[in-house]
């Protein structure tokens, strides 16, 4: 719903009374550009409200989203930082506005100069710099140096794009993403613990972990009690961005019945290296994470 809401503004949002209409926020603003993309996130659960017979705001009522509404920060957003998303958007944009438009338009400038210094190579003129006439040269001479000119410019270009291979990933580099990606939020969705509503309900069920002088900061960890829930009993999240992989002891959570969450042991799962890497000991409580990975360990059962 939300990638067919996002395609419908793609398109100009013609059925809506265009774009302006939604968009109304000042283009001057923070940095971070956090008014425009609330904006967004606002405009894209409004429209699938709509596309759902719902009135427009219902993403946030309560009983809108239980029979499976989407809420605009917490299904929209993401929880993600304007921070993140909006440079982001920002990049994206550029390469494809590069890709799409500025390359072909140069190529296709390129190749005009060409044709023209062919047209006019035997047109002699007087070769002029800021101060005295200089030797003579052909009008033909003269545009392949604006084709020279171009080629340079379109290498440039080139170069700033290409020079983080990151930039250019395969196809099934951008298939696993994806998928990896899909995982997560499949995650996030099987368990009312990822989607707590109140501040007070973070505060009784969390606790973050790692938290130590000489803990690495690379390594985030976190445990939420599922007391009530009708849920996982409780689980264990982390996320490494480290190169390598860590190991982690949680001596109060020895002998309890972790397990690799279901998404991750499943063979259909994107990423196998939370299945294959990723290690619980049940008699220490230590925890093996693979590196540059995010991953669930749960314990089955409404009560911890």
């Amino acid at each position: 719903a939300i990638i067919e809401a996002c395609r419908e503004i793609e398109d100009g949002l013609s059925a809506f009374g265009g774009i302006p209409k939604h968009f109304p926020v000042d283009i001057f603003q923070t940095g971070s550009g956090t008014s425009t993309n609330m904006n967004t996130n606002e405009v894209i659960a409004n429209i699938i409200c709509i596309r759902r017979h719902a009135p427009i705001g219902s993403s946030k009522n309560k009983d809108y989203i239980t029979a499976g509404g989407v809420h605009p920060n917490d299904h929209v957003n993401m929880g993600q930082s304007s921070n993140d998303t909006f440079p982001t958007a920002m990049s994206i944009a550029v390469f494809n506005q590069v890709v799409d438009y500025t390359l072909p338009g140069l190529q296709a400038m390129k190749t005009t100069l060409k044709h023209k210094a062919r047209e006019f190579k035997n047109i002699v003129k007087i070769g002029r710099t800021h101060f005295m006439d200089a030797t003579p040269l052909t009008l033909g001479q003269e545009f392949s140096g604006y084709v020279t000119q171009l080629e340079n410019g379109v290498a440039a270009i080139n170069r700033a794009l290409l020079q983080d291979p990151r930039l250019k990933p395969s196809a099934a580099d951008i298939l696993w993403t994806r998928n990896a990606h899909l995982d997560l939020l499949k995650i996030r969705g099987s368990s009312k613990l990822f989607r707590l509503e109140t501040a007070q309900d973070v505060q009784d069920r969390l606790t973050f972990l790692n938290t130590s002088e000489q803990a690495d900061a690379r390594l985030i960890a976190g445990h939420l009690k599922g007391h009530g829930l009708n849920d996982f009993a409780e689980l264990i999240y982390f996320v490494n961005a480290s190169e390598s992989a860590q190991s982690m002891t949680v001596r109060e959570l020895a002998q309890k019945a972790f397990e690799l969450h279901p998404v991750h042991a499943s063979p259909q799962a994107a990423d196998e290296r939370p299945r294959e890497q990723a290690k619980y000991q049940k008699a220490t409580g230590t925890f093996e994470i693979p590196a540059r990975t995010a991953l669930v360990f749960v314990v089955k059962g409404s009560k911890p």
